[in-house]
């Protein structure tokens, strides 16, 4: 969406070295369809689609050989103050949460507390529809096919979320793991069995096995006072603030506050399966 200050982070692959911007234009970026790219150019093009689509805040990070190279923000983190986005500002992760979240629920694969394939249910004390938030499912016995796979590959045949819904109801829309379509709703019961195998939150399971091991101090699922001192605001097409949701319950669907000097360690660190088996990492790339 056009003007909203939240994370964009744009990935290529390059085979140049470690840049200063000083010596930036001595250097010539490759890119995957195989045009040739100086630092400048990228900069002018960067901040004339910026200027173009009216967005505030935007962070450029270039990866070579699966570590980080180049880590460029641009614009404001808050236009009123006229403070700047930083690599070290708290932006809002929306579905990039997903992604933290399948690197942790492949550790639990690979040490054997989940299967991929073994239908969700199982590992519940009691029916799927038995919880509140999915009583909805109750006549609809497809919710025992449901698997972590089909989770994480979007194939539940939930909606991305019941609130979209014209009437607000959890049903399916097709028969799970027959098609793909796009499911917050799948992650988040793939949260709950999560929580229920490892009898720990989403925010505790993540801060032990993913931001802490890779060093991503400033990200969460929930927010945190150390956020306060450097975030970024979000605004609407009509540059009007609509500020930032300080989530106070995780959501592995969607609930992340990172930074783009954090998520681009993250991501360094699923393509060099850090923390992953080979097979794991195959599973989730």
């Amino acid at each position: 969406m056009k003007a909203l200050c939240c994370l964009r982070i744009l990935l290529a692959l390059l085979s140049t070295g470690p840049l200063a911007l000083a010596q930036a234009d001595k250097v010539v970026f490759h890119t995957l369809d195989r045009r040739r790219l100086r630092p400048s150019e990228i900069d002018w093009l960067v901040r004339q689609r910026m200027e173009a689509a009216r967005v505030p805040g935007l962070a450029l990070v270039l990866l070579e050989n699966n570590q980080v190279r180049y880590l460029r923000t641009y614009g404001r983190r808050n236009l009123e103050t006229g403070a700047p986005l930083e690599p070290s500002t708290v932006m809002y992760g929306a579905s990039f949460s997903k992604a933290v979240f399948a690197y942790l629920v492949l550790q639990l694969v690979q040490e054997q507390a989940l299967e991929l394939d073994k239908p969700l249910y199982q590992y519940l004390p009691k029916p799927i529809p038995a919880y509140e938030q999915y009583q909805d499912l109750g006549p609809d016995t497809r919710w025992q096919q449901l698997t972590a796979r089909m989770a994480l590959t979007h194939t539940t045949g939930l909606p991305n979320w019941r609130w979209i819904e014209p009437d607000k109801k959890l049903r399916f829309k097709f028969a799970p793991g027959t098609q793909y379509w796009y499911s917050g709703e799948g992650l988040q019961l793939l949260q709950l069995v999560v929580e229920t195998v490892t009898g720990k939150s989403l925010t505790e399971l993540s801060a032990e096995r993913v931001f802490q091991p890779l060093r991503m101090s400033r990200t969460s699922y929930v927010w945190q006072p150390a956020f306060e001192d450097n975030y970024a605001l979000g605004y609407d097409e009509q540059g009007q603030v609509v500020g930032i949701r300080k989530r106070t319950k995780p959501g592995g669907a969607g609930s992340l506050s990172t930074t783009p000097a954090d998520y681009a360690a993250f991501l360094a660190a699923v393509m060099q399966g850090r923390g992953l088996t080979p097979a794991a990492k195959q599973s989730m790339t």
